[in-house]
């Protein structure tokens, strides 16, 4: 569990927007020429919030179908997914809370992120701990926590190229238009690829995600589709090798007016 708090701390990329007045809950405009959370990973519209729910997923009579909600969390592509998750953004598209929870609304964990002029200062998690955010010069996030911790590099783009944890290396890579195309996976000790994502798009949609194995197997798809007024996907179909339906996660993005 305190990897996967750790993974979900992390996932966010926290940059500066310069000095500006913000309120309490942690609203702001965004300025010209800085990349928001929410625009690094390809997102589109100024999103207010996003909560998913997941669910197993089976065949019948040639249909998918939607079965009941998860036990536990899953590993994705490179974060955990689970039972239910709601974030919140600011105006600048940038996190300030998530929330999960297993079944029945039992929470996983809370966790507020805390700014300070515009860059990530801190995460307060569910027992009041506050885990401390290490930027560069520029803003982005570099480092969160005390050892181990996590560390992360990104390029001339703004985008993360690395994330170091004690038990992974993630490595991602994009195309020229700063779509996200590639996650690969290794061993920190070994340096042996463990897994490799490769995503694909049509016109600008995210469509589809292709997990192999270190040996080069695949072993999972990523369907996605149902997407909403923004162009931002609703839905995730995650398939076996066989293409055997596995999980559904069904999305709902609310936007600022």
């Amino acid at each position: 569990m305190k990897k996967l708090l750790l993974l979900l701390l992390c996932v966010p990329l926290m940059f500066s927007c310069g000095e500006k007045n913000q309120d309490k809950k942690g609203i702001e405009e965004k300025e010209e020429g800085r990349k928001s959370w929410l625009e690094q990973w390809g997102y589109k519209g100024k999103m207010k919030y996003a909560e998913y729910s997941t669910y197993y997923a089976s065949m019948e009579f040639g249909e998918i179908r939607k079965d009941s909600v998860i036990d536990n969390p899953v590993k994705g592509i490179d974060e955990w997914i689970l039972p239910f998750v709601k974030v919140k953004y600011n105006l600048y598209g940038d996190p300030i809370e998530r929330n999960a929870y297993y079944k029945e609304q039992t929470p996983i964990f809370t966790q507020e992120l805390i700014y300070a002029n515009n860059e990530l200062n801190y995460v307060v998690l569910t027992d009041g701990t506050k885990v401390k955010a290490i930027n560069d010069q520029r803003g982005y996030l570099i480092k969160l926590g005390e050892l181990p911790g996590a560390f992360f590099v990104t390029d001339d783009n703004g985008y993360i190229i690395e994330s170091i944890y004690s038990d992974e290396i993630q490595k991602h890579k994009y195309d020229l238009n700063g779509k996200w195309i590639q996650c690969d996976i290794y061993d920190p000790n070994t340096t042996e690829l463990l897994k490799r994502t490769k995503l694909s798009y049509n016109k600008n949609k995210r469509e589809e995600a292709l997990i192999y194995d270190g040996d080069g197997n695949l072993y999972e798809r990523h369907k996605y589709g149902k997407y909403d007024k923004e162009n931002n996907f609703t839905e995730i179909i995650i398939f076996d090798s066989k293409d055997n339906p596995l999980f559904i996660i069904d999305f709902t993005r609310k936007y600022y007016e």
